[in-house]
């Protein structure tokens, strides 16, 4: 008479998983819940990046890592079900990884990572979306290097904030500023990416 395996139990992910410090390597056989990453020591030859920051499980999926992690080379979401207020949906938790070997992307200039930084370069291009302003075009982050279609027009200078909250004070653009640039999610409060024509 022969048994069925008993199925492995895999553990649910807490706020505790993919902990700040700690590094990861694929790992196909993983849930999706965990991006297909586990974590690693960092001396394991599988290893190929260190989490910079990790925040806690919540509803909303975040599009980049906070300014303690802006030179995050890739950012990727945990997922699991919703627990307390968010049960019946999904919570993700973004973890903001840095390669432990170059190439890094979230470099200033690179043209890669999750977040736009000081001394990045944008290029404008056609847009598909209906636009917001009437110009047709959105504004990408491209390589300083990039030629053609992917040449850069403007280069970051500093990042500014705006906000509409009584009593908090937005952070303008130095006067050296020649064109502002705002994510349709943060047009009201958020980051300003202060540039220059190229």
């Amino acid at each position: 008479m022969t048994t069925e395996p008993t199925p492995a139990v895999t553990p649910a992910l807490g706020n505790k998983s993919f902990a700040k410090g700690s590094c990861v390597a694929d790992d196909p056989l993983a849930s999706e819940d965990s991006a297909f990453l586990a974590v690693v020591p960092c001396t394991d030859p599988a290893a190929f990046a260190k989490v910079l920051e990790r925040e806690a499980f919540d509803a909303t999926k975040a599009s980049k890592c906070p300014k303690e992690a802006a030179k995050a080379d890739k950012l990727v979401q945990l997922s699991r079900p919703g627990q307390g207020k968010d049960a019946g949906q999904v919570q993700y938790a973004p973890v903001c990884l840095r390669n432990l070997r170059a190439p890094h992307p979230g470099d200033p200039g690179q043209g890669g990572g999750p977040n736009i930084v000081k001394g990045d370069c944008l290029v404008e291009k056609r847009s598909y979306r209906l636009p917001t302003t009437g110009s047709g075009t959105s504004t990408f982050e491209t390589a300083c290097a990039g030629t053609g279609a992917d040449a850069p027009g403007y280069r970051v200078i500093a990042l500014g904030t705006a906000t509409i909250l009584r009593g908090d004070k937005g952070i303008p653009c130095p006067r050296t500023t020649q064109v502002e640039f705002r994510t349709e999610d943060e047009a009201f409060m958020g980051t300003i990416y202060c540039a220059v024509r190229l």
